[in-house]
This record gives C-alpha cells, sequence and structure tokens, in this order.
C-alpha cells in the first residue's frame, strides 16, 4: 500500500508540474509567436495545397517521391496538407495552432530528455524553457510548408527517448513514421551511437544496427525514384570551407541572431558595415549574447582544468561530447549546402547546442561557492535570453522575407477575391507589375499555384507581367480565352 501511495503521489507530482510547464511556456510562447496566428498562406504552401488536394483514393500517391522537389514528407506535408484543407478549407489558422501545440509538445520533451541525460530536472527545465523560445522558430510559425520541421523534431525526440528507457519495437515504430514525416531523420542512428558510445551502453549495438539499415533504405528508396533536382539553391559543395561557413551560421542562429545574418558576411568574421551602420543596436545586443556564451564556455573549461579538475568530471566532459555531436550530426544533411541554409533546420539540433550550455552550467555550479549568485546568474540569463528572442524576432518581422510574402499573398488574393468572386474555366489573370515587384509577386503567391488553389481551377493560368507588347502579343495568340487583371 505504501509503495501504491508513493507511486500515486509522485505521478500526480508529474502531473502538476507538467500542468505547470505548459501553462508557463504556453504563455511564452504565443507572446513571442502571436503574430504569426494572423499570417496567409504563401510561396510553397500554395504548392503543397495545390498537390495535396486529391481523392481519398489517392492519398496512396502521396508516398511516391516526387521528381520536381527536393524533400520527401508524406507524413509532413501532403497529409497534413490534405487533413487541414478538408477539415478546414484553405485556412491557414488551424496550421499555427496545430504548430503551437507540436512545439509546446517538444518543449516537454526537450525537457524530459535533458532529465534523462542530465538527471537534473531543474536545469532541464530552464532548456526546455530556452528551447520552447528561441527565435529559430519563427519561420516555423510562419510558413505552413515548414510544418514537418515541428513534426519530424517531435519524433526525432520520442524515438530517442524510448530508445534511451530500451523500448525499441515503439522506437522502431516512431522512427519509420519519423522517417516519412522529414528526412531529418536518417541521422538520428548516428546520434543514438554517440550516445551509446558516450554512455557505455554497447549492449545496445546490435538493435541499433536495425537503425542504420532503415535509414539505408529509405535513401535509396528515396533516390531510386527520383534525383535530387538539378536547382542552384541545392548544390552541394563538399569543402571544409563551406562545413565551417554553415556552421558559423547555425551556430549564430542557436543563438538567436537572425536569419539575415547569413547574407551580411563579407568575410568569415566582418560583416557588411552599411548593415552594421543599419541595424547597430541588434548587432550590439546579439554581440554581448555570443560573448556571454564564449566567455561561459571558456571560463568553465578553465575551472574544470585548474579547481575540479578534468577526470572528476568526466561524465560532464561525455555530455559536453554527446551535445556537440548531436548538434553536427542532426545538422549533416545541410552543412554543405552553398546556397541553402535556413534556420528552420534548426529544431532537431537545437537539443545538442542547449545539452552543451546547460551542462556547463551545472559544471559553474560545482565550483561557484554562492549558491544565491548561481540562481541569480541563471534568472538574469533567462532574462536576457527572453529579450533577445524578443527582440530577434522583431527584428525579423521587419526584414524577413517571410513575413513580407505572406503579408503580400494575404493583400493581393483578398483583392483579387473581392474583385472577382469566380473565374471561368482556361482564364488568363493577369497581375501588372513593375520589374523590381514581379520576382516577390510571383513568389509569395507561388507562381501559378495560389490562383489554382482559392479557385479550385488548375486551368486558369496566371501572367506576371511588366511590358505592355509582351501582354499585347500574348493575348493576340489566346484571343478565345478570357483575360482578367488586377
Amino acid at each position: 500500500m505504501k509503495e501504491f501511495a508513493a507511486d500515486s503521489t509522485k505521478n500526480s507530482w508529474r502531473k502538476s508540474n507538467f500542468i505547470v510547464f505548459a501553462v508557463i511556456t504556453g504563455l511564452l510562447i504565443y507572446l513571442l509567436f502571436k503574430d504569426s496566428f494572423s499570417s496567409f498562406f504563401f510561396q510553397d504552401d500554395w504548392f503543397s495545397l495545390s498537390i495535396s488536394k486529391v481523392s481519398l483514393f489517392k492519398i496512396f500517391k502521396f508516398f511516391i517521391p516526387r521528381k520536381d522537389v527536393i524533400y520527401y514528407r508524406p507524413l509532413g506535408m501532403q497529409l497534413p496538407f490534405y487533413a487541414f484543407q478538408i477539415l478546414f478549407g484553405v485556412n491557414p489558422l488551424p496550421f499555427r495552432i496545430a504548430t503551437f501545440f507540436i512545439h509546446l509538445l517538444n518543449g516537454y520533451l526537450i525537457l524530459t530528455l535533458l532529465d534523462c541525460v542530465l538527471k537534473n530536472r531543474k536545469l532541464s527545465l530552464l532548456g526546455a524553457i530556452i528551447y520552447v523560445t528561441s527565435a529559430t522558430h519563427i519561420i516555423i510559425f510562419y510558413w505552413a510548408a515548414t510544418f514537418a520541421f515541428v513534426l519530424g523534431p517531435m519524433w526525432y525526440f520520442v524515438t530517442s527517448l524510448l530508445y534511451m528507457k530500451n523500448k525499441f519495437k515503439l522506437a522502431i515504430g516512431t522512427f519509420v513514421i519519423g522517417l516519412f514525416t522529414n528526412e531529418m531523420l536518417v541521422t538520428l542512428p548516428l546520434s543514438l551511437f554517440i550516445y551509446n558510445y558516450l554512455f557505455g551502453k554497447s549492449i545496445l549495438y546490435k538493435k541499433l544496427s536495425l537503425f542504420f539499415l532503415l535509414s539505408i533504405f529509405y535513401i535509396f528508396f528515396r533516390f531510386s525514384f527520383a534525383p535530387l533536382p538539378q536547382i542552384k539553391d541545392y548544390q552541394t559543395l563538399i569543402s571544409l570551407k563551406q562545413f565551417f561557413i554553415n556552421l558559423r551560421d547555425y551556430c549564430l542562429w542557436a543563438l538567436n541572431w537572425p536569419d539575415e545574418i547569413h547574407n551580411q558576411f563579407t568575410s568569415f568574421i566582418l560583416l557588411n558595415g552599411q548593415f552594421l551602420k543599419d541595424f547597430g543596436f541588434y548587432i550590439v545586443l546579439l554581440s554581448i549574447n555570443l560573448l556571454v556564451f564564449v566567455c561561459g564556455f571558456t571560463l568553465i573549461f578553465i575551472r574544470i582544468i585548474f579547481e575540479s579538475g578534468f577526470f572528476p568530471l568526466k561524465k560532464t566532459t561525455k555530455i559536453l561530447i554527446f551535445g556537440l555531436g548531436w548538434f553536427i550530426i542532426s545538422l549533416l544533411p545541410v552543412l554543405f549546402y552553398s546556397q541553402h541554409a535556413f534556420s528552420y533546420y534548426l529544431p532537431i539540433p537545437l537539443f545538442g547546442f542547449i545539452l552543451c550550455f546547460i551542462s556547463a552550467i551545472d559544471t559553474l555550479k560545482i565550483s561557484s561557492k554562492s549558491r544565491k549568485v548561481y540562481k541569480l546568474t541563471l534568472i538574469i540569463f533567462v532574462l536576457y535570453w527572453l529579450y533577445t528572442s524578443w527582440q530577434t524576432i522583431h527584428f525579423d518581422l521587419l526584414t524577413h522575407w517571410a513575413p513580407r510574402r505572406s503579408l503580400l499573398s494575404k493583400e493581393l488574393l483578398t483583392n483579387i477575391k473581392s474583385k472577382y468572386n469566380t473565374l471561368p474555366q482556361n482564364s488568363i489573370f493577369e497581375i501588372s507589375t513593375n520589374r523590381s515587384e514581379e520576382e516577390e509577386i510571383k513568389w509569395a503567391l507561388g507562381d501559378q499555384n495560389a490562383l489554382h488553389v482559392i479557385y479550385a481551377d488548375t486551368s486558369i493560368q496566371t501572367l506576371y507581367r511588366n511590358n505592355e507588347e509582351i501582354l499585347k502579343s500574348f493575348e493576340l495568340n489566346n484571343s478565345n480565352r478570357s483575360v482578367f487583371r488586377l
């Protein structure tokens, strides 16, 4: 009876703590990302909505790799877009709400994963708060086409937890689901291998081999149907220089720097002077953030070596290596792209980055003489982290292409639908633009896809033209088709 009462009390404590965690982090997530809830579909969203509009009996086609895209995410893109479109129509809000709750769940999974490795609930809670409030998630909240980058991490974290708790059959099941959700899960066997190697679980190697076989089969299956599309953005450059350039950007993004920083380096460490002049406040703020992390790690390693000795902290050293290994391994699929680096690839690697920092803080506690100073330092850091997240999100809302194209898409389609409630089949819709705006409008509307979705008619052709002579020539050659203009 006593054991039953103890278990009951423990379960009750876990339930109450989960509720407190959900309320606090849920409020923080909403306050930081609330602007995204009013954002609209744009760019690849329209393509995903278009290809996902099929009859129930053709859903199986989602699982056949396409030749016109680099990704293969039937459970992360096509199926969610199909389900949400059937249930809610062309409405982005359900995507935002689903992203909110899955992101909240991911925060709890991060808390559990950190606790599994660190065995320290308070530090794990700190890490989970850092994770859910990271500015790197802004694009995932704004862009429904990145829905797989909130679903994929969920399966990555769930599979890792099940594996660490020796629940292999369930882990294999969630891993397979994850592979069909987001291709980034192919790196999971390597992350688990590092975990095995560092924490002495050699008995699991035989079972781990099944994960590797599934990843190899997935890669073979994906590329046997279609090779990578020959698109400039997806060109790889196998060089140490490209590796470290991309690694630099992902590290900065993990430290709450904005996406735009990727385009502003004139050399490996020097930033564009005009960018520094225009956005000096943000750079100073985030440079302090970077300095705090660099100095923190430097001081921690000095303390490890000179105060506590290196070998007594062998466990902490292993955790640091595991975190760094997780971060780099889970980024491997995108570290060699020469022109395709985005912060939305970070939700999985971010766990490793946070694990390094949190384990380092734990080392600082070992050698700290004042618990009050230690706690005060943690409070100041959390507040500073939240402030930099808010500032970076604000910066991204002003400068990033995702919020800009979302707003442009909403404005254009609202005007089009108010002027033309319906369009006849085989219509031509002309959107007059000037040369500087043409590409941006095409991106916002996903070229042909937006009007195909809005009017549920793939025969409509959208023209983006700024040359009257070209338009007249086109109209003469298509005189039997109705032309509409905005």
